[in-house]
């Protein structure tokens, strides 16, 4: 069902439809439906009784949410600096060359090298970038456990 087909069914088979839906689908139905029409899908009965959030714009608001998104990019960090290092590390600067007087059939390019050189160190930054914001998200973490613990005692 489309859009504009789900926004002219009536309150109640609206609420029925979206209630089979997934929760991020069903909230973006209910908050169409209400932009749509200016009324709730289902009379009497708002989103919020059944755990539909409003849909909340910008970055996450909450200390948690932002907790848990500064772990996750400090891990995503980490692995792909880890990936890029192990990159530079197989990555052959060599090219091949005519086996011209009985001379190597390889020789080192300057340029390729250099490559290597830089995947490696991009790489150890991103790791060392993603393990400095992992240390920086355990710690404020452990600050506001302690400030928990420090305002429930009362303190």
């Amino acid at each position: 069902m489309n859009d504009y087909d789900f926004a002219r069914l009536s309150s109640a088979d609206a609420y029925a439809y979206a209630m089979v839906q997934t929760p991020a689908e069903r909230t973006r139905l209910f908050l169409l439906f209400k932009t749509r029409t200016g009324q709730e899908a289902n009379p009497g009965v708002t989103s919020q009784d059944f755990g539909v959030q409003e849909h909340r714009q910008g970055p996450a608001t909450d200390p948690e949410d932002r907790l848990a998104a500064t772990t996750t990019f400090g891990w995503l960090l980490t692995f792909v600096g880890v990936i890029i290092c192990i990159v530079g590390i197989v990555f052959d600067p060599s090219v091949a060359t005519p086996d011209v007087y009985g001379g190597p059939s390889h020789v080192v390019n300057i340029g390729k090298l250099t490559t290597k050189q830089l995947l490696f160190a991009g790489g150890g930054f991103l790791f060392l970038a993603g393990v400095m914001t992992l240390a920086s998200a355990g710690i404020r973490g452990e600050i506001r456990l302690a400030v928990r613990a420090l305002t429930a005692r009362g303190d």
